[in-house]
């Protein structure tokens, strides 16, 4: 289900719902490459058939969507004309990280991604997935709140103030009963972050999974995303941690290179 499955309902959530059902649509669409039909996009986004139907056949209309002949729904060609413009500091990463990622996966058997700062939350722009059947379960898009993800502090402890700020002003909530919600606590956690080089939660998004996460820096010693691994929180010592680190600050530096 998709990561807005606890707003697109609540009209009050945006000042224009529809426009967050139409990105709650695509976000389904872009994680499913063979498409999907209307009745499964009513049961992922959890919305009134009459609501997804009104909302794909707008977006099938100004060909933001395609449909296909067996009724299946994929993205389309339009998106296009907005992909090309949207170079960011970061799209010379997603490359070079997939061969960095693989080879940290190979060696711990972890799923590893990429992430980047998106406003008050943190987006995976790629990822690597363990071959381990309990998994993180996640997609390109996937986007988490900063202050309660390891990628989001790694970033945001290597940022100025005016990036925590966002943050800050969309509220601290807890979303586990180990979520960090308290901004003193939060400050604290970023400045261990900044000290140690990496940033950690454990269980703060999702139960039973722990987050490890490596900036990746400019030249300006400023965070512009960060490469993450999660495991399974009953698997994690302390020396194993050592061990995923030295392999995730090597892969961050890596990527440095190509900034």
């Amino acid at each position: 289900m998709t990561n807005l499955e606890n707003t697109v309902n609540t009209p009050s959530a945006y000042r224009a719902p529809a426009v967050a059902q139409a990105f709650a649509l695509l976000d389904e669409l872009a994680g499913r490459s063979e498409g999907l039909r209307l009745s499964d996009l009513v049961r992922e986004l959890d919305l009134p058939k009459s609501t997804v139907h009104r909302v794909l056949a707008t977006l099938h209309e100004l060909g933001v969507v395609a449909k296909e002949d067996d009724g299946r729904y994929v993205l389309g060609a339009r998106l296009a004309a907005y992909a090309r413009p949207a170079q960011y500091v970061y799209t010379g990463l997603i490359a070079p990280f997939y061969a960095v990622a693989e080879r940290i996966r190979d060696k711990h058997d972890e799923t590893i991604q990429l992430g980047v700062l998106t406003g008050a939350e943190v987006t995976f722009v790629a990822f690597v997935e363990t071959t381990q059947p309990v998994r993180l379960f996640t997609r390109v898009g996937r986007r988490l709140p900063a202050y309660a993800s390891a990628c989001g502090k790694a970033i945001l402890a290597f940022r100025d103030e005016a990036a925590l700020r966002p943050v800050l002003d969309a509220g601290l909530h807890p979303i586990t009963p180990s979520t960090v919600h308290d901004e003193k606590q939060l400050r604290a956690e970023l400045t261990a972050a900044r000290h140690n080089g990496w940033a950690s939660e454990v269980e703060e998004t999702s139960r039973n999974l722990s987050c490890f996460s490596v900036p990746v820096l400019d030249h300006d010693d400023a965070a512009v995303a960060a490469v993450t691994a999660c495991v399974p929180t009953n698997s994690v010592d302390p020396a194993y941690a050592e061990r995923l680190l030295t392999d995730l600050r090597a892969g961050a530096e890596e990527l440095r290179r190509y900034l």
